[in-house]
């Protein structure tokens, strides 16, 4: 059930636990694009070496391009498996409900896709731009046994850590290999950054608009 504590706070409680959440998700992401870096410049691989430089305006737009062609059938995809009866998949969305609205609700549409777009860079660099490549090596080492363990154990990773429910998890593992494939098949880490921020910032504005939608009118019974 809602926590009552919860539906009880007035609007400007709400605002400032959305701020509050705001902040915080947006400089974990940034904080993982920060230590995907970091290591790098440590240990190796550079996590942004697959990313276009600012003065390629083709790959970069190629990358902007292809990443939102990918976007849109994860999306259709997700969405209709969230409309399916299934009890592992109610679950996923009584916790999305609960937990994760509340403090979404109070952002506008600047703000969720300063946090999709965070999410996109950070956790792509951590988990694509270095781990994956941590594994693979750089493309004139790769070989198909190297690829598909990368892939796979990147998206493992990925999967774990947003360990939500089981089938959070196995979800996220589909869409970690989905990313790994599209670095491997482009050679441009823009394409999995784009496709993971916008399919992130499709699935929260739809969530919000959603949420919006059921609100219940003030006095009403």
């Amino acid at each position: 059930m809602p926590d009552p504590k919860r539906e009880d706070r007035s609007p400007a409680e709400r605002l400032d636990a959305s701020g509050n959440f705001f902040v915080l998700a947006l400089g974990f992401e940034i904080g993982l694009g920060v230590v995907a870096v970091f290591l790098g410049r440590i240990i190796g691989p550079v996590a942004n070496d697959f990313v276009p430089r600012m003065s390629d305006l083709w790959s970069l737009g190629w990358g902007i391009g292809v990443g939102t062609l990918c976007a849109l059938p994860m999306v259709a995809v997700v969405q209709g498996l969230q409309r399916l009866n299934i009890a592992q998949v109610d679950e996923i969305n009584r916790l999305g409900r609960e937990q994760i609205l509340p403090m979404l609700r109070g952002l506008n549409l600047l703000e969720l896709a300063a946090l999709s777009i965070a999410a996109g860079v950070g956790e792509e660099l951590l988990f694509r731009g270095w781990l994956q490549t941590l594994i693979t090596g750089p493309i004139s080492d790769w070989n198909l046994g190297s690829l598909v363990v990368g892939v796979l154990v990147a998206s493992a990773f990925f999967g774990l850590a947003h360990a939500v429910t089981k089938l959070y998890v196995v979800v996220v593992f589909a869409m970690g290999i989905l990313f790994g494939t599209m670095l491997v098949a482009t050679g441009n880490l823009l394409v999995p950054i784009t496709a993971h921020a916008l399919f992130d910032f499709i699935q929260l504005w739809l969530a919000v608009a959603a949420s919006d939608n059921q609100a219940p009118v003030a006095g009403a019974r």
